[in-house]
């Protein structure tokens, strides 16, 4: 999750975090959040990602290199502009740089059931002390099922804006 976590890059210095688990029972998760879960292809492997998209919602898969993937390992019906909805229950999670480690773009979204925590502060070293920030999705990446969608108007600044019905 670099450079959310440990930036930096020699591993000297290992970013400590305090977990609450109190999402674990309230079920209250929030694009955007960064949370620890366990792995759903290995039980014994644990994992911090971010949540990027929620049960009901539509997100579209990074592709390619230059996205972050390759083939998907795992096969979910997609709509035709490339959008895959997330079923009841579950999740997308992704690291923060595309090109690092597994996440729903490898495996696929995931029951909610793995997520044993939402990562609050970084507490260690105390130079990093800070809370945990949401960060949204870039645009075109989610489509809310309450009608909502992302749009970007910097490269880091997202706001929530209504899409029109017809």
């Amino acid at each position: 999750m670099q450079p959310t976590f440990n930036p930096d890059r020699n591993g000297l210095k290992k970013d400590w975090v305090i977990l609450d688990k109190t999402v674990q029972y309230t079920g209250r998760y929030s694009i955007g959040d960064v949370v620890f879960l366990t792995s759903p292809g290995n039980p014994d492997m644990k994992l911090i990602k971010r949540i990027v998209a929620l049960e009901g919602d539509a997100v579209r898969p990074r592709r390619g290199l230059e996205e972050g993937v390759g083939n998907w390992g795992w096969k979910i019906g997609m709509d035709h502009n490339g959008y895959i909805k997330i079923p009841r229950g579950y999740c997308w999670v992704e690291s923060d740089e595309s090109f690092r480690g597994m996440d729903s773009n490898t495996f696929g979204p995931i029951p909610l059931g793995l997520v044993e925590s939402r990562v609050a502060y970084v507490i260690w070293p105390p130079e990093r002390l800070h809370a945990v920030e949401r960060k949204l999705p870039k645009v075109g990446r989610v489509l809310k099922s309450h009608g909502f969608t992302f749009d970007i108007q910097e490269a880091d600044d997202a706001q929530l804006i209504t899409l029109l019905s017809k």
